[in-house]
This record gives structure tokens, C-alpha cells and sequence, in this order.
């Protein structure tokens, strides 16, 4: 980030961008060569952005830092970025890049890091599954790292693909007990798992796209909402007595704890976890990733 300074007679300091918008003066957007042209990068930068963009690597990509940017202060201004525990961009095309939690971008399991295993393509789309073997552990466990009836899960799903036995996202636990979303499965439908199954699942039939951002949200333990694309699809209020299961959750397929399984091969553009999310926060979070996924040219 380009700083200004001037000379106040002892020392050079920094001063702030100013132009005059015809009635005061206001800060001015700073700018930064990208290639052959001067593009705006804003009069300040968001430290958490910044903090996650050099941790990526992608602090030298002007496109991606000024919609990683726009992104968390909506989050931000919405309420939503401390629902999150973890936010995962997927942004910059490559495994190393798409590994970072946005929340918290150290290099740790603590962090929620994700760690990429079997085979996955990582382009400028996002992430995908070969279908088979390929996913990545969040090292977040949906029992320990989140509060029990108080939950949200995310994923916004880039391509299309016929209906499938996979999930795009979550953990499950070998006796009926998930917690997970399904873009595109069985018979067309779409659906949110939390946390016994099939008892309080969030499930829509007539499926026939799998693109788009889904968001199951559990705010209560009668109260489990599925959305998508920002609307309410659906809501299951019967009384759930389960916890979470206690594995860690995974991306591109379900962690069952003794393997992961039916993975997805559809292109994963975005994923979160954290705390249950209200209607009005759902619409918000909704309008922020697709401007994120638009400023990116990848939105569906």
C-alpha cells in the first residue's frame, strides 16, 4: 500500500489522500500500477484483509485485494464476520492460496488452516474433488469448535452437476448424526444436516441446479433454516436433542471420522463455519459473496 508523505520542515510524515467532491474534501482513493494502468486500491485497507492477503500471497494481485477487501468490511458492517469462525475465499487458483482462513490466516491447525488431501483442481474457480479422494480438513470439530443448537454452515457452489450421494461440506459421525450440506443429491434435492438425520434435517426437493450460495443455519434446537442464494428455502422446527458430531469438518466430501466419503466434484468458490445466522444476516452475507465472487468474474 502506496503512502504519502510531506516534509513539515524537521522530518517526512505520512499525510492522507485528499480531493474535493465539490463541497469538502474527502479521502481520495490511492492507487497502485497493475500491469500498464493505475487502478484504485482505496484510501485504507482493512488490517484483517490485509493480514489474510499476505499470508496468501495474493497481496500482489489488485483484483483480489480489492474484492478481499470489499468483502470483510461488509462482513463486517453486516454483523456476519464474527458469526465466523472460519471463512475460506478460495481465492488466487492454487492449493497454497486456498488453504487460509480469512478469520484467522496462521499457518496452524488452531487456525483452522484447511490441510488439502488425495486429488483436487485448484484454478481461479475455486476448489474441486476429483470425486473420489480429494477433499480438505478444516481441522475445526463441529462438536468442540462450535456451540451446541447455535451453528452455520456455508458453501457457495460454483458449477453444476447431476443429482449424486455427495456433500460438499461437513462431518458426520457413523450412527446418523451429521452436520453438513448436499448442493445436489438423491432425487434432486437440496438440504442442510443438523443434526440427526433424517429427523431435523433442512431438505428442498426439484433440484436442478446445484449452483449458487447455501447456508444451513441452526439457531435454536427447533429451529433449522435452509437458505439459498440469500432467500429461506425451508425450516424444520422439530426438537433436536443430538450434538454435533465430534470430527473435524471437511470440503469436497463428509468426514465420518474413519475416512472421508462421498465426495463432490463440484467446484467449491467459498465456504464458512460459525454461529447460527438470521434471516436478515443471511440476505447480507449473501449480497457480499456473490459482489466478492462478481469482482472475481466467477459468480453464477
Amino acid at each position: 500500500m502506496p503512502t504519502l508523505k510531506y516534509h513539515n520542515g524537521t522530518a517526512f510524515i505520512e499525510r492522507t489522500a485528499k480531493r474535493y467532491d465539490g463541497a469538502d474534501f474527502v479521502d481520495a482513493a490511492l492507487k497502485v500500477r497493475d500491469g500498464g494502468a493505475w487502478v484504485d486500491v482505496g484510501a485504507s485497507e482493512d488490517a484483517d484483509a490485509t493480514a489474510f492477503l499476505v499470508a496468501s500471497a495474493n497481496d500482489g494481485d489488485a483484483t483480489i485485494s480489492s474484492a478481499i477487501n470489499d468483502l470483510v468490511v461488509a462482513l463486517k458492517a453486516s454483523g456476519v464476520w464474527t458469526k465466523c469462525q472460519a471463512i475460506y475465499p478460495f481465492a488466487g487458483g492454487t492449493a497454497a492460496k486456498h488453504k487460509w482462513n480469512l478469520k484467522d490466516p496462521r499457518d496452524l491447525d488452531a487456525a483452522f488452516r484447511i490441510a488439502w488431501n488425495g486429488t483436487l483442481t485448484h484454478n481461479a474457480n475455486g476448489v474441486a474433488s476429483n470425486g473420489s479422494t480429494g477433499y480438505g480438513d478444516t481441522r475445526l470439530n463441529s462438536r468442540s469448535g462450535l456451540t451446541q443448537y447455535n451453528a452455520h454452515l456455508s458453501c457457495y457452489v460454483q458449477s453444476n452437476s447431476g443429482a449424486a450421494d455427495v456433500y460438499e461440506i461437513g462431518t458426520a459421525d457413523g450412527s446418523g448424526g451429521y452436520f453438513a450440506l448436499r448442493a445436489r443429491y438423491t432425487s434432486d434435492q437440496k438440504g442442510s444436516w443438523m443434526y440427526t438425520n433424517p429427523t431435523t434435517n433442512a431438505v428442498a426437493g426439484s433440484i436442478t441446479d446445484a449452483r449458487g450460495f447455501m447456508i444451513g443455519s441452526r439457531r435454536a434446537n427447533n429451529d433449522h433454516e435452509l437458505y439459498q442464494d440469500g432467500t429461506g428455502v425451508t425450516t424444520n422446527t422439530a426438537t433436536e436433542s443430538s450434538q454435533a458430531p465430534s470430527e473435524t469438518i471437511t470440503i469436497g466430501g463428509v468426514n465420518f471420522g474413519f475416512a472421508v466419503l462421498a465426495h463432490s466434484p463440484r467446484t467449491i468458490a467459498f465456504a464458512s463455519v460459525g454461529s447460527g445466522l438470521t434471516d436478515t444476516e443471511v440476505a447480507d452475507y449473501y449480497t457480499a459473496v456473490q459482489a466478492f465472487q462478481t469482482a472475481l468474474s466467477r459468480q453464477v
